[in-house]
């Protein structure tokens, strides 16, 4: 079971997240002193505990930003800045032990205003030989039956961002949640699990 939960930075200093409940504020759970030392860091990784190891995801050149999955059973990191795992595949699903599954490879995009803005400059979808194309963001969703959803949000030429759910068995990016341009959003209202 994975448990004790992290975000670090380079300098070893750790701010402990509740894997239940990761939109909470957690900078209020420690002391001050912690939370600035914490900051102080310019780069961050992931930690958790997994059979009484502790797991580490780290980039030297950047930083990894994660959670594990709303059924626990994989973790889902966003790498920025990395050599390692650079831009548009920078998103990759880890084992709970640390062990690499897969590098998520950017889906066709699916919303209208998206699917415009390609057509209209005449690209491929996806467009990949754009240079702000990348995973930005993982994040968790409740659907209309109640059910934790995984959601990996798209920036596409920085003005437009799609979000799209991670099938949980096939862990491929299935269906369009919602998209954004520039500060509005457009959601799918016929997405039903």
């Amino acid at each position: 079971m994975i448990k004790n939960w992290k975000k670090k930075n380079e300098n070893g200093i750790s701010i402990s997240i509740d894997i239940y409940q990761p939109h909470l504020f957690y900078f209020d759970k420690v002391d001050k002193n912690t939370s600035s030392d914490f900051l102080k860091g310019t780069k961050f990784g992931i930690a958790w505990e997994y059979n009484g190891n502790e797991i580490n995801i780290f980039d030297k050149n950047g930083t990894v930003e994660g959670f594990p999955t709303a059924n626990l059973e994989y973790v889902i990191a966003i790498f920025k800045n990395s050599i390692l795992y650079p831009n548009p595949n920078n998103a990759v699903i880890f084992n709970l032990d640390g062990s690499f599954k897969k590098v998520i490879r950017i889906p066709n995009f699916k919303s209208e205003i998206i699917l415009q803005e390609i057509k209209r400059g005449k690209k491929s979808n996806p467009p990949l030989d754009n240079d702000e194309l990348y995973f930005s963001k993982y994040s968790r969703h409740i659907d209309k039956e109640g059910i934790e959803i995984d959601i990996l949000d798209i920036n596409y030429s920085l003005e437009y961002s799609e979000s799209q759910i991670l099938d949980s068995e096939t862990l491929e990016l299935t269906d369009f949640l919602k998209s954004r341009f520039d500060r509005n959003y457009y959601w799918n209202d016929n997405y039903k699990p």
